[in-house]
């Protein structure tokens, strides 16, 4: 219980931060209550898909925050033609798979056996070179480099000395190291360790957060 100094005289808390803090993580925790609804029964419905975009709606508070951010630009895309299809309601699904994860553990769980900067650093796109590697929640790479070039980026296939940053999509097996990208990581680490390379290592959470 917070002390009543820290309260004002309604006995709500002074401090700002805490509170919005508060209804950032009620928020997420509702959205995540909703997505295990709605994918409970292995299908998305276009009525369901509609009760997201409304839900989003009514939380403008938290739509830049990790994971309602990569849903709105998802639903955004989904109902820019004003038609939502079977391929969308089947790509939406796949989504919402990955945020709630396995075993109920929320996409917007840190990896931490994963080689990221820390602190996670600024992220600047005008001028900059990034690297894309592993699965991406916010969809498929084409998606998520012109993301990047939309901002005055530039994407490239491999990482050299020259990248800028290497993003690590957040869908995939936590062993990297023995997947088909986690050659780019060791390549990046190696840069970063060895060479006066500024590479900066992040996860897609922290990319996604400035989209």
């Amino acid at each position: 219980m917070l002390s009543r100094d820290l309260l004002d005289e309604d006995g709500q808390p002074l401090n700002l931060s805490f509170n919005a803090r508060r209804r950032i993580d009620a928020g997420i925790d509702e959205l995540l209550g909703l997505v295990r609804g709605i994918t409970a029964d292995g299908e998305v419905t276009e009525r369901e898909a509609d009760a997201l975009l409304y839900w989003c709606a009514r939380h403008e508070e938290i739509v830049n925050d990790w994971p309602v951010n990569v849903l709105v630009l998802r639903l955004r895309r989904i109902y820019a033609d004003g038609v939502v299809e079977g391929h969308e309601r089947e790509d939406l699904k796949l989504l919402l798979s990955d945020i709630i994860g396995e075993k109920d553990a929320p996409l917007a769980a840190p990896v931490t056996s994963l080689p990221l900067c820390r602190p996670a650093p600024p992220v600047v796109f005008p001028d900059k070179t990034f690297v894309l590697t592993g699965q991406f929640a916010l969809g498929p790479r084409r998606v998520c480099e012109s993301q990047v070039m939309e901002r005055g980026g530039s994407c490239s296939g491999s990482v050299t000395k020259k990248t800028d940053y290497l993003v690590i999509g957040s869908v995939g097996s936590r062993d990297w190291i023995h997947s088909s990208w986690g050659r780019k990581i060791e390549q990046a680490v190696e840069y970063r360790n060895r060479s006066r390379s500024t590479i900066r290592i992040i996860s897609e959470q922290s990319w996604a957060a400035v989209l």
